[in-house]
């Protein structure tokens, strides 16, 4: 859906203005909460695994799972951070 409508912002000292011109047609973005859980499992079940590798290792596992690919395509949206990713493998 095309929306012409712009954000323009402006740095200023200590914190940043917005501004909006138009009227927004575009539908919201919803963000998702990242849920942990299956790279903690990925973590358990694969101790010496990268960070860079979790998301392949995600992708593969669906597949042998027989899982729907919208799902897949969300997880592995919701995986995708590597910083993240290491965070959650050195709590687990």
């Amino acid at each position: 859906m095309p929306c012409f409508a712009r954000r323009f912002l402006s740095y200023a000292d200590g914190g940043v203005i917005v501004f909006h011109y138009g009227i927004h047609t575009c539908p919201a973005i919803t963000r998702r909460k990242k849920d942990n859980t299956i790279v903690k499992q990925l973590v358990r079940d694969n101790p010496n695994i990268k960070p860079s590798e979790v998301l392949s290792v995600f992708v593969l596992s669906a597949f042998h799972q027989n899982l729907d690919w919208a799902d897949v395509e969300r997880e592995a949206a919701s995986a995708i951070d590597k910083k993240w990713i290491s965070n959650v493998k050195e709590k687990v």
